[in-house]
């Protein structure tokens, strides 16, 4: 059998687990949940037959006078100055009504001072007193002149909407900012302050109310300072609506917190007050954390619950307005419920709203709950699920580390024939056994051994390739050494010199071909003959950086060594020159006329790091794991014709030839041969003004090393000799 198919008989058995769970939680986190409601339901149905009873309902209101306006008055919390500022009223305001032309909206409190509209008014009632606050946007405002010329005014019309003639009409036409002090129809004193501001002007008021007043009117008239009317806004008849305190404290002593009353509309007629109830309790608590004031635990059943409800906003204790399909169906006569994430993403609220009046519904109960005692019981049904599954889960366990142990015992054989296939030096040895086996691991087994007898092939090629090319060579490096000579016996002299000069140029640049060809096919035997020793790599990088800058000042050279000073590794102090000559070569030819080429030696773990980062051409990295391989030269342009031209100038060839060192991908390849026979390993990569070559040696203990510190001391020599190098 494939492998795939014994997996996917483990996973299937795995699956059990899940399934069963979801089979087995269902069915009881339905239960619960419908137990959870059903003793919120009787709650609620307990608190409005006692709320009938003590006959403390808030009046409803007419359902002729649903559909206007409401001005909502917030309950008052501290004293407030009379200033015609709102920094007092950010607390307790949660609505504000905005009036502009004949339409009043609903709006946040953030919009009193931040809003947009023409005229915004916020409402606090505190006792037998309502605080009013008027914010008008107003570009030329102006007050009423001794000449007659009228001002900006506000009217403002209080009372009841089924008595008008009984309420107050104020108006206020001040002739300028400050204090404002009048009476109303029946004598009381009312206070206030004109308040201009940088765009308008606000009016802050201060009015005595009667109990049964539940109807408000703004109109504001705009004029300009030559007394004419640029525009009026008036609200119309709006609701004024508000908290009652006596079905408030009937709530609060019913310990219903969190509990509200609305209207069919969602606005809140009296709410419990939490504070009071936990101070009656002697609870510290928030009511907000369960029914019983316990904090919610976390269980393993809650990412489960919560993970399938829709996100909601919690309600604040002085909200004044809720919304949420539980109102919308409560006020239409049915009783609702809903559950909801809130917060934290365990949190689970139950919304619960019942009709307290006829069956128009036109006063709402709003109950809230925490489902923390749900979520206990769950996860006691979990725990309970984990006892009778433990059984399979052993079975399943053991059939799968049974399955696993036979696969690694199997992937460890593979690995130990591949092991013994190569060698050290990367040369196939042997070949490993091909697998009889008709699964994946036994295809795999099959398609190594036929990949290392290709490996092997292709390795015995290239050990003769470089021997069977010197030898073709120097037939050709005969052959133009004696037409040399004879064109010297040439009469025209002229073109004998410069025949001389192509030829003496073709003849470098063979012996040049033949001494790296042979250089690398006699790599390998050389280093079987080399002895490691300790090597302080720090000194050798220096003395190379330094020997480099004398030799070649067209480049900006910086090396960079650990400021521990010596950095030892175990190795053969002519390879690693040898190393450093190849990469730092590479660096040089691929680097422009007065780059940059810096030398970097910095611990990484338990190696030395040395990077050489040059300026130039940056590597592909497509092609980063072949540049280290034999005859292999990515040569990106940089001369005029590119460095691949070989000759310069148009036409058959007859132009100047070009001098240019042959690159036949010799270089790194010798270089990654010395890192593998140091036990090091090579790369590179491509930095944002170039590309860098990096080798890891293994770091070992030497004679006179000293511990590493943490940073790093440079030196180096600029190309015009303006001292020491460069600090990074």
């Amino acid at each position: 059998m494939k492998l795939r198919g014994q997996l996917l008989i483990a996973a299937a058995l795995i699956a059990l687990l899940p399934v069963s769970a979801f089979l087995f939680l269902g069915p009881i986190e339905r239960l619960l949940r419908a137990g959870h409601e059903q003793a919120v339901a009787e709650s609620a149905a307990a608190a409005v037959s006692m709320l009938r009873a003590r006959d403390v309902l808030p009046a409803p209101p007419p359902e002729q006078r649903m559909d206007r306006p409401v001005l909502y008055r917030h309950a008052a919390s501290g004293a407030r100055m009379l200033d015609g500022y709102a920094d007092d009223w950010s607390g307790p305001v949660q609505q504000v009504a905005v009036i502009e032309a004949g339409t009043v909206h609903a709006r946040p409190a953030e919009a009193l001072e931040e809003g947009s509209g023409p005229v915004r008014v916020a409402a606090l009632q505190n006792g037998s007193t309502l605080d009013l606050y008027l914010r008008v946007s107003d570009t030329t405002p102006a007050y009423a002149a001794a000449d007659g010329r009228p001002g900006d005014t506000v009217t403002i019309r209080i009372g009841n909407a089924l008595a008008p003639g009984r309420g107050s009409r104020l108006r206020f036409a001040p002739a300028a900012p400050g204090p404002l002090v009048l009476r109303d129809r029946l004598g009381r004193l009312v206070r206030g302050h004109w308040q201009d501001r940088a765009d308008g002007w606000s009016l802050e008021l201060r009015l005595p109310v009667e109990p049964a007043w539940d109807a408000i009117s703004f109109e504001v008239v705009d004029h300009d300072r030559t007394g004419r009317t640029r525009a009026v806004h008036a609200s119309g008849p709006m609701r004024l609506v508000g908290p009652d305190p006596r079905a408030s404290d009937a709530l609060t002593a019913l310990a219903m917190a969190p509990a509200w009353i609305v209207d069919s509309a969602g606005w809140v007629l009296a709410r419990a007050d939490s504070h009071a109830l936990r101070a009656r309790s002697g609870d510290a608590s928030d009511s907000a954390s369960g029914p019983a004031g316990t904090p919610e635990a976390p269980g393993v059943l809650d990412f489960l619950m919560a993970g399938r409800m829709d996100a909601a906003p919690a309600w604040s204790a002085d909200r004044a307005r809720l919304a949420g399909p539980e109102v919308a169906r409560a006020a239409a006569g049915e009783a609702s419920a809903g559950w909801w994430r809130t917060g934290d993403e365990r949190a689970i609220r139950l919304r619960y709203a019942v009709p307290l009046e006829d069956p128009s519904g036109s006063l709402v109960l709003v109950l809230e709950r925490d489902a923390g005692a749900l979520l206990l019981l769950a996860n006691r049904a979990v725990l309970s699920w984990f006892g009778a599954s433990l059984v399979i889960f052993m079975a399943v366990a053991l059939v799968l580390f049974a399955f696993v142990l036979v696969l690694s015992i199997r992937i460890r054989r593979l690995r130990n024939a591949a092991e013994r296939a190569v060698e050290r030096g990367g040369r196939v040895a042997e070949l490993p056994r091909a697998s009889a086996a008709a699964d994946e691991l036994g295809d795999l087994s099959r398609s190594l051994r036929g990949l290392l007898a290709r490996q092997r092939e292709h390795q015995r090629y290239l050990q003769t390739l470089a021997d069977k090319l010197a030898h073709e060579l120097r037939t050709p490096v005969s052959m133009v050494q004696s037409s040399l000579e004879n064109l010297h016996a040439d009469d025209d002299r002229e073109r004998s010199t410069e025949y001389l000069r192509r030829a003496g140029q073709g003849v470098a640049r063979l012996r040049r071909i033949v001494r790296a060809m042979s250089q690398a096919g006699q790599l390998e035997d050389s280093l079987s003959g080399e002895t490691l020793r300790p090597i302080d790599l720090a000194a050798l990088v220096a003395d190379y950086t330094a020997a480099r800058i004398d030799s070649r000042p067209d480049r900006v050279w910086a090396c960079r060594l650990p400021d521990a000073g010596a950095a030892w590794v175990l190795g053969s102090e002519e390879l690693l020159g040898q190393l450093l000559d190849k990469i730092v070569d590479n660096a040089v030819e691929f680097s422009p006329a007065g780059g940059r080429i810096e030398l970097a030696l910095r611990r990484d773990g338990a190696s030395w790091r040395l990077t050489v980062d040059n300026e130039g051409p940056r590597i592909d990295p497509a092609r980063r794991a072949a540049m280290f391989d034999s005859m292999v030269s990515f040569r990106n342009g940089h001369g005029r014709g590119g460095p691949d031209a070989k000759v310069a100038g148009g036409g058959t060839g007859r132009g100047r030839v070009r001098d240019d060192p042959p690159h036949l991908g010799f270089g790194l390849y010798i270089a990654r041969c010395i890192v593998e026979f140091h036990g090091g390993r090579i790369d590179a990569r491509a930095t944002e003004r170039g590309t860098a070559i990096e080798v890891w040696l293994g770091a070992v203990k030497g004679r006179g090393a000293r511990g590493e510190g943490p940073g790093e001391r440079d030196q180096g020599r600029g190309t015009r000799g303006e001292g020491l190098g460069e600090r990074d």
